[in-house]
Order: structure tokens, then C-alpha cells, then sequence
């Protein structure tokens, strides 16, 4: 079914978003994913041509951290809509 691991990523990332495209679509319509700080590039590189909001959260040795500045509850309360919708996806590894 897939080439390998990012092949794999690419087809979910296809079924798990709708394509946005600056200039012809509406910033409000623009669609996110989380990933730790540290993430894979292939995976962010696969999901940013499709128009993604990309935005790390911090981790620690535990992976990635729930509260504290640049967790994930810090990233998602204050979300700034001018880049899009609050995320749908995340990408975590540990």
C-alpha cells in the first residue's frame, strides 16, 4: 500500500486534510498540525506544501509537555486564529 514511512505519511496527510492555498483560500479556512519541537523533517515537509499551520510544542523527557510555556494547553488556549483554525493533527513521536 505504500513506497515506506513517508510514502505512508503522505497518503494520511492527503485523507486527514483539505488542501489550502494562500491567495485563493480564506486564512479562516486554513488547517494545522502540532508536532514536538524536534520533529522529523520529512513529516513537516509532506504536510506543509498542503498549506498546513506547522506548530511546535515543547517537550521534555517524557515527550511532549501538557502544560507550561509552549505546551500543548499553552499553544492551544492561546491560539492565534489569524493563522488559521486551532490544529486537528498531531505528530509525536515519543
Amino acid at each position: 500500500m505504500t513506497c515506506g514511512n513517508t510514502d505512508g505519511f503522505g497518503k494520511a496527510i492527503l485523507c486527514l486534510n483539505n488542501e489550502w492555498i494562500e491567495g485563493r483560500d480564506p486564512v479562516a479556512k486554513r488547517e494545522g498540525m502540532l508536532v514536538e519541537e524536534y520533529a522529523y523533517t520529512n513529516a513537516v515537509q509532506t504536510a506543509r506544501p498542503r498549506g498546513l499551520t506547522i506548530t511546535a510544542v515543547r517537550i521534555d523527557d517524557e515527550g511532549m509537555r501538557a502544560d507550561g510555556p509552549g505546551g500543548l494547553r499553552d499553544v492551544l488556549e492561546n491560539w492565534d486564529f489569524g493563522r488559521g483554525k486551532r490544529p486537528h493533527l498531531l505528530y509525536t513521536v515519543t
